[in-house]
């Protein structure tokens, strides 16, 4: 694991702790459906904050040691999980020193999460219109048919009490109400 992420061996402990951390959240074939630590603390853990070891995160620079134009946040690798907060320990293999943070992103989960948007975003650009090669006179037929049809929406008059409703399509305006009924009894209103 340590050669795999490139990491000395003297992180051996720092594996073995975050190996151990993450196996205590996670059902095994002895715990059925709980997990280690449901069973010997009576919480459940937080899956949201489970990374592998080694992977790759962002960790936020707090505003006061940022410049206007520096980065937001430095990429390192996750070494571990602190155990009385809800933080990180990361390797920076630039200053070859630990740290700790609760102010991260991690990479490995939210480029999985972009990927999908990515997918979106590109179905999208490759709706294009070009010039020319659209029926102008169709577009503004179909344009002047929709502004038509919303003149005759407002002028027809909607009845502000239920006498008016009487004198003008009562059963539809019956129907729309037992509808409206329906629907909070349905929803125990």
């Amino acid at each position: 694991m340590l050669r795999a992420l490139g990491l000395p061996k003297s992180f051996w402990s720092y594996a073995y702790k975050c190996t151990t951390y993450i196996h205590n959240r996670i059902p095994n074939s002895r715990t059925g459906d709980k997990t280690p630590l449901e069973i010997w603390c009576g919480r459940r853990p937080q899956p949201k904050r489970l990374s592998p070891f080694g992977a790759k995160a962002v960790v936020c620079i707090p505003i006061a040691r940022q410049g206007k134009l520096d980065d937001r946040g430095r990429v390192f690798q996750l070494i571990g999980f602190q155990d009385d907060i809800q933080g990180y320990y990361f390797w920076d293999k630039d200053k070859e020193q630990v740290l700790n943070s609760n102010n991260v992103q991690l990479l490995d989960f939210y480029e999985a999460e972009q990927s999908d948007k990515m997918k979106i975003t590109n179905l999208i650009n490759k709706v294009e219109l070009k010039l020319g090669q659209e029926n102008t006179e169709e577009v503004c037929n179909e344009q002047d048919d929709m502004i038509e049809s919303l003149k005759n929406i407002t002028e027809m008059e909607i009845p502000t009490n239920i006498n008016e409703a009487k004198k003008s399509n009562w059963s539809k305006w019956e129907a729309a109400i037992q509808q409206e009924l329906n629907s909070f009894g349905d929803i125990n209103v």
